[in-house]
């Protein structure tokens, strides 16, 4: 036998669930899991629920426990908050008075004590000047309270409402100058409507902006890039600056487009077009010149009339354009000179045919004459 705290509410409880002090045979004992409680039992049918009834003890007690902790940690909580806003009203800062704080002194200041109040007065009064709008409102929410509940801080109540309305003047002065600025420069003076402002997320709208000014940077280290190769060419160009422009020059390719290694292989094949240009005119001025040698030295064109147009051509060789001109002026006045020698020959015609008829006419008197002639004539 020995003695244990048991508890008896099964089917047939004799005690009602209380704990009791009972000495009994340990074979009707029934412990739980951890060998912490037991039950009188009669029979082993109620020994299940038996320990149904002990594990629904367990459960409730357990959460008891937690609840008391639950209740611990909020009066901590509690406690932990009044010691900080004590921390906060006994310094009073010089300017925010967050709102999570406003709420708190607001909430605890019924158990401040007499110093605590009266210190805290004391550093409004002497912070007033370095408050923000905001902090000043709340303070003299708090003063007022103070007045109601204590019947102090009157005088502090009254500073803090002449700061706060010089202060409101000051802000209404300034909110009618950046009217005036407003209309000046927007030449708006109604402002839109709240709910017709755009809600701007700043932080994404200022990602956009440098997202924009590194794609700007890129462009613009691009662009001084294309300008060096520009100045790079048109450097490599200058000995050819000096030609004259004689008609518009329209290219079929975009200069914009092409990279620097493409400007440059550009340039490289102008250049060599130019330096074949320059070598093929050469060769034909050296041509022309010699043909020209052969023509003038030909014995059909020793005449001056035909020697001194083909001298002038040859004194213009370097200039093709005026040897074209030349030959231009010198065929014309072939052509002229072959056109009136058509019309002298037509008139040498003309006249060789009447003296030929002439001749003719002549011919047939005289054979007529010479028919009539017999021998008795005389000539």
């Amino acid at each position: 036998y020995y003695t244990f705290n048991v508890i008896e509410d099964g089917l047939k409880s004799r005690l009602g669930g209380e704990w009791h002090t009972e000495t009994v045979q340990f074979s009707d004992l029934t412990f739980d899991a951890n060998q912490r409680m037991v039950y009188l039992h009669n029979s082993n049918s109620e020994k299940q629920e038996c320990l149904n009834r002990i594990q629904d003890i367990i459960n409730a007690y357990t959460r008891q426990i937690e609840e008391n902790k639950r209740k611990e940690e909020e009066i901590r909580r509690i406690n932990d908050e009044i010691e900080n806003t004590l921390g906060f009203v006994s310094q009073v800062p010089s300017n925010l008075f967050p709102s999570d704080m406003f709420w708190q002194v607001l909430k605890y200041l019924d158990s401040f004590s007499e110093e605590i109040i009266d210190g805290l007065l004391d550093s409004i009064r002497s912070n007033i000047k370095t408050f923000e709008v905001d902090a000043l409102n709340r303070w003299l929410k708090i003063v007022c309270k103070i007045v109601r509940q204590k019947g102090k801080g009157v005088q502090t109540g009254k500073e803090l409402w002449n700061e706060e309305n010089t202060r409101l003047a000051v802000l209404r002065q300034q909110i009618l100058e950046r009217m005036q600025r407003i209309l000046s420069e927007c030449g708006q003076e109604t402002l839109l409507p709240e709910q017709e402002i755009q809600d701007i997320d700043f932080a994404e709208r200022k990602s956009q902006l440098c997202y924009q000014e590194q794609e700007t940077m890129k462009r613009a280290r691009k662009l001084d890039g294309k300008l060096h190769s520009y100045s790079e060419n048109l450097t490599a160009l200058s000995e050819y600056s000096h030609f004259p422009l004689i008609e518009p020059v329209e290219w079929e390719e975009s200069f914009a487009e092409m990279s620097e290694k493409e400007l440059r292989n550009f340039k490289g094949i102008l250049i060599r077009d130019y330096t074949e240009i320059v070598r093929n005119r050469q060769t034909a001025r050296d041509r022309l010149a010699q043909v020209l040698n052969q023509i003038i030295r030909r014995e059909l064109f020793q005449d001056p009339f035909y020697k001194k147009p083909l001298e002038s051509m040859l004194e213009l060789t370097d200039e093709a354009k005026q040897v074209l001109k030349q030959l231009d002026t010198t065929l014309q006045s072939y052509d002229n000179l072959m056109e009136k020698l058509e019309v002298d020959i037509s008139l040498i015609e003309q006249e060789k045919a009447k003296i030929v008829e002439l001749l003719e006419e002549y011919v047939r008197e005289v054979h007529q004459n010479l028919g009539m002639i017999d021998r008795n004539s005389t000539i």
